[in-house]
């Protein structure tokens, strides 16, 4: 007992210094990473009428204009209703901008813990809520989304609305609001929507035609009302691609493929461009195929196993973000945050009255995600190089996968675990 509360006093401290630090150098550099730099730059184009935000000779120099000499340094990837959304952003000048946004960002995360909490069937009172959110801060992805300026806690926000929507007694209103939560999550980062599926082997019918229409609508509305926009974003399709290959490459990519691509082919994002074991391409796509393939055939085997029960679709929801960690090809350590969900769904659930069975696996799964940040934050160089070479070799990948593990049990049992909210929750 001791032993494990040294353990999680250390990770703690560490933590909220990495995190004190983090908001430290942001303020003092008057940014917050540069990937906020592209949705303000681009919403302020559309605000002012230029649909050119996908073409680099223009969106670089009005960079470097509105930024105070910040320079694009990635891909032009958001889709077209995203950058639609964006124009709120350009309102004010970019330094308030990101101050704005990062206390909107703070406000996201704690009502996401409160939705999390209030979807697994739990009372979120204040205390509890806040304890939460205090680790949810200090939790290493949501530090870089933080630092980075990304938007991974705005749609972990839309997937908590509509997990608490769907765990609630239905309604028209909740169906409709979980549709335009999963539609919003769909619009500001396209994979997490797959959360929906649970869904759809239930009888909620109204809340499936609710999202199908909602779906339509985000993909048409944009082709309507800014054609030049989706025309410039199927033009850049070609750099994107170019872009997230040499991205899929680098270290920090914690996921199976780009793992497996790292231990046994050249060029992987390893130093000196060697594969961590030996070279084999044939060895690397067997492996991450054959991992990728048997993660969501369990997905696949506990979703239709609790098929028709409403009072899963939480469940299954934080099984398949959970899988979401390790099993799609492009996953960097900020896209972490979303889990989040089932690392707070997995902790409600436990019964409180008796030893939980998940507590000491959770804790581990924490610790090595919490060192999972090493290349968005500063710190002693000895422990910077440790970190270095656990997301080498695939760290976060192996913690997202044994998050997976729990989350996947957790949804495969019989019966729901004291605190789950039944189909008549109010």
């Amino acid at each position: 007992g001791m032993m494990v509360a040294a353990a999680v006093a250390l990770a703690v401290v560490a933590s909220v210094g990495d995190y004190v630090q983090m908001v430290a150098e942001g303020w003092s550099s008057r940014e917050f990473g540069n990937d906020y730099q592209y949705y303000y730059v681009s919403g302020w184009m559309v605000l002012h009428g230029d649909m050119r935000c996908y073409e680099r000779p223009v969106i670089e120099p009005l960079s470097l204009h509105l930024t105070d000499g910040m320079r694009l340094c990635f891909g032009l990837y958001q889709v077209p209703p995203c950058v639609l959304l964006s124009q709120p952003l350009a309102l004010t000048d970019y330094f308030t901008s990101t101050v704005i946004f990062l206390v909107c960002n703070h406000a996201l995360l704690l009502a996401s813990v409160w939705l999390i909490v209030a979807a697994t069937g739990q009372r979120p009172t204040v205390p509890l809520t806040l304890a939460l959110w205090g680790l949810a801060l200090i939790f290493p992805p949501a530090g870089e989304t933080l630092l980075r300026g990304q938007i991974n806690i705005v749609a972990l926000f839309f997937l908590s609305l509509f997990l608490y929507a769907v765990s609630r007694r239905p309604t028209q209103a909740r169906d409709a609001l979980a549709a335009v939560a999963i539609a919003l999550v769909g619009v500001v980062k396209v994979i997490p929507s797959v959360a929906f599926l649970p869904v759809l082997l239930t009888r909620r019918l109204r809340l499936v035609a609710f999202a199908a229409v909602l779906a339509a609508a985000a993909v048409l509305i944009p082709m309507v009302i800014a054609p030049d926009l989706v025309h410039g974003y199927c033009a850049a399709m070609s750099y994107n691609r170019d872009f997230l290959i040499r991205g899929y490459r680098l270290p920090f990519n914690q996921s199976w493929p780009a793992v497996c691509d790292r231990f046994f082919i050249v060029d992987g994002g390893t130093p000196g461009g060697r594969p961590l074991l030996f070279e084999s391409p044939v060895a690397s796509t067997a492996l991450s195929l054959s991992l990728c393939a048997a993660t969501w055939l369990l997905v696949f085997a506990a979703a239709w196993k609790q098929r028709g029960r409403p009072d899963r679709v939480v469940d299954l929801s934080a099984m398949i973000i959970a899988a979401l960690g390790a099993a799609i090809p492009y996953n960097f350590v900020h896209h972490h945050t979303w889990l989040l969900i089932p690392l707070l769904v997995l902790w409600m659930k436990t019964p409180l009255e008796r030893v939980r069975p998940y507590t000491v696996a959770l804790l581990l799964v924490s610790l090595v995600l919490w060192t999972a940040d090493g290349f968005c934050l500063m710190g002693w160089y000895p422990v910077r190089l440790l970190r270095y070479y656990f997301i080498l070799w695939g760290g976060g990948a192996l913690a997202a996968a044994a998050l997976f593990g729990l989350a996947w049990w957790n949804a495969w049992r019989a019966a729901p675990t004291a605190g789950s909210p039944t189909p008549g929750t109010p």
